[in-house]
């Protein structure tokens, strides 16, 4: 219905919500744009290994299907079961059940939907599904259908409620003309993110590649790391034990710090990747707090590796590039330092995070207590193999160069991304007119 432009109080269970309503906009509920709003009415089928994919809560998101494990069912069952219920282009799906995200929005093809997580909705003809889509995935809409839901194990949005969400409706021709902007906007954001696939796709091959075969070589030879694990390496390579490589090792300190406080970055286990840092949980502390605190200060180039940590992370490692000014490590990680014979500790990065050093780090894991870990006395018997210095910093420059490009991919898609949520939040409330 069309709407007074200035600002309503909407009510939605438990409060109101001020809404400032556009010239020409009309404001409505979700119940009265669409057709039908819905449970999935079907059973559930026996999955197999190929034939028509199956979709349930997890497989959405705001964009569309992840498509990531997805599951299947055969033709048959297909053609079966879907007698009720037939997912057709342009539908709407909500996902109902699931602890993070109760509101992931899709557009569906020749799909099998389960019953018991997936709600849908069938839009009206005068509604542009994909708008209705971005609208439904904005902050208001999600902020309502938080209120419309129970927690009972897992978050629960209640189907009876979901009509009550609040819809702001400008003109259809408005509707197609911001669903395309934000279309341009997922598409440039999907091309980011198939060539940052790709670049990591073509490193890994070549990460197993240059640190077995080296670059140009002629002649190999057979080597066991330990255990099972047999590598062909060049002949002027060396297998050494990793201990002979180490100079010193320092765990780090085993005060407390807090996340959002004051002082200096602590960097723990959680902020370690493989081969990175992730600064979400970041724990801050005082100078002050911490006893001859310059032997826990992070240098440029500094290599470090996670010795504790459930069974599965523990073995984490990366060289710290300054990313602040000051900053220290906790005890659960340990830095080491190299001798000569390695150029520098990138390469041994690189070695220990791809699957081959981390299989040898899986033979070192002391899990005899709640919590794993791979001990010095352990750490320093790993077979290692060692190019010449030349052909270490040949190696890293190459991985270096696929790491750089893969970084500047991952910042343009995090800008189009911010973008994207900005767009959203100005054109689906009418901050923003476009031109039809």
């Amino acid at each position: 219905m069309k709407a007074k432009p200035g600002s309503l109080q909407v009510p939605i269970y438990p409060r109101y919500l001020d809404i400032k309503i556009p010239v020409g906009w009309g404001i409505s509920d979700l119940r009265s744009v669409s057709t039908k709003i819905a449970d999935i009415d079907h059973k559930m089928p026996k999955k197999t290994n190929m034939g028509i994919k199956f979709i349930a809560a997890k497989n959405l998101n705001g964009n569309g299907i992840n498509f990531k494990n997805t599951e299947f069912i055969s033709k048959n069952d297909y053609l079966h079961h879907s007698k009720k219920f037939n997912a057709e282009k342009n539908d709407i799906l909500i996902s109902r059940i699931g602890s993070i995200g109760i509101a992931r929005i899709i557009f569906t093809d020749e799909l099998f939907i389960a019953s018991y997580s997936v709600a849908l909705i069938k839009p009206k003809k005068d509604v542009n599904s994909k708008f209705l889509q971005y609208y439904l995935n904005s902050h208001l809409p999600q902020k309502i259908m938080r209120a419309y839901t129970i927690v009972s194990g897992n978050v629960n949005l209640v189907l009876s409620q979901l009509g009550k969400v609040i819809v702001l409706l400008p003109p259809f021709y408005n509707q197609q003309k911001i669903a395309s902007i934000l279309s341009n906007v997922d598409s440039l954001i999907m091309k980011y993110t198939d060539s940052i696939e790709s670049t990591e796709k073509l490193k890994k091959g070549l990460l197993l590649q240059l640190l077995t075969k080296g670059n140009a070589h002629k002649k190999f030879k057979k080597e066991l790391l330990g255990g099972q694990i047999k590598i062909e390496i060049p002949e002027k390579w060396e297998i050494r034990k990793f201990g002979e490589l180490i100079t010193n090792t320092r765990l780090g300190t085993s005060q407390v710090g807090v996340v959002d406080g004051l002082g200096i970055p602590l960097l723990k286990m959680g902020n370690l990747t493989y081969g990175g840092f992730n600064y979400k949980k970041l724990e801050k502390i005082q100078i002050s707090d911490v006893k001859n605190i310059e032997k826990y200060m992070l240098k440029e180039n500094d290599f470090l590796f996670n010795t504790r940590n459930t069974d599965v992370l523990v073995g984490k490692c990366a060289v710290w590039k300054n990313d602040f000014s000051q900053a220290i490590f906790n005890n659960n990680l340990m830095r080491i330092e190299f001798s000569k014979s390695i150029e520098n500790s990138n390469y041994v990065s690189y070695f220990l995070n791809s699957n081959l050093g981390r299989r040898s780090l899986r033979r070192l894991v002391d899990a005899t207590t709640s919590v794993a870990a791979i001990y010095f006395g352990s750490l320093k018997l790993l077979k290692f193999p060692l190019p010449t210095l030349y052909e270490q910093q040949k190696i890293t420059s190459i991985l270096s160069t696929m790491d750089s490009k893969i970084s500047k991919l991952e910042s343009k898609k995090s800008n189009l991304e911010k973008l994207k949520k900005g767009l959203m939040q100005k054109l689906l409330s009418g901050q923003i007119h476009v031109k039809v």
